[in-house]
């Protein structure tokens, strides 16, 4: 996998020391990413979350708008488009 999530931290952090020169213990990482098991070893992965809603009919008959959330894994790095192996 390519190098991208790490190469941007890094890059976002630069740019923040410059804009915040007087901060001190700076830390920061991007989210969107997951840790998987393939093939009997962990992987990292991005990920990004499907928001799904619809209104929901109970037995009674009642309608209620309900709201879900789905963790989907990318297949290609988000900022450079390198396969994810």
């Amino acid at each position: 996998m390519c190098d991208c999530k790490t190469e941007m931290e890094a890059a976002l952090l630069k740019k923040v020391r410059e804009m915040k020169p007087d901060a001190e213990g700076l830390e920061g990482s991007l989210s969107g990413y997951a840790f998987m098991f393939k093939e009997n070893t962990m992987v990292m992965r991005p990920v990004t979350t499907f928001d799904i809603e619809y209104m929901h009919t109970f037995k009674n008959g009642n309608k209620k708008k309900k709201k879900e959330k789905v963790n989907v894994a990318l297949p290609y790095c988000p900022h450079c488009g390198e396969k994810v192996s």
